[in-house]
């Protein structure tokens, strides 16, 4: 009977060990999970942290494009009021050249048109000279034979 009840404190002593041994086993399991997650958020804070610092890089460096843009506002301003001035002037003196241009067309065909006509009076003199050069021709030729009639 005594060792019916060692037997017994024996197994109710193995059985807390196999329930101890599953316990242990289900907190290992449960350590090693944690272990994963714990790694698996130490890299998301490590890439997240990666993330926010190139973040930050790329709001300083528009922040300080935007600034030198805001810098150089005034600047850009007289540049582009200097531009329009320029655009202004010569568009002014394109005008101004079409304008000439025209009138020196126009200049240009009225003299064509008095050089023709001086032509066509040059063609015309040289005719009317040549009729009288025949004209005074055939005077002296009467004049001679009138000449050798009286003489």
């Amino acid at each position: 009977s005594e060792l019916r009840e060692i037997d017994a404190q024996i197994q109710e002593v193995d059985d807390r060990i196999a329930t101890m041994n599953s316990q242990i086993e289900r907190t290992s399991a449960e350590v090693a999970e944690l272990q994963r997650v714990q790694q698996v958020l130490r890299n998301e804070r490590y890439e997240a942290r990666t993330a926010e610092a190139g973040v930050n890089a790329d709001r300083s460096a528009t922040q300080n494009g935007m600034d030198r843009l805001a810098r150089m506002q005034p600047e850009i301003a007289g540049d582009i009021e200097s531009i329009e001035m320029r655009m202004n002037a010569a568009t002014q003196r394109a005008v101004s050249s079409r304008e000439s241009l025209t009138q020196l067309e126009n200049d240009s065909t009225q003299r064509r048109q008095r050089v023709e006509q001086t032509q066509v009076q040059i063609v015309m003199a040289k005719h009317q000279r040549s009729q009288l050069t025949e004209q005074l021709t055939q005077a002296k030729i009467k004049t001679a034979e009138l000449a050798q009639q009286l003489g």
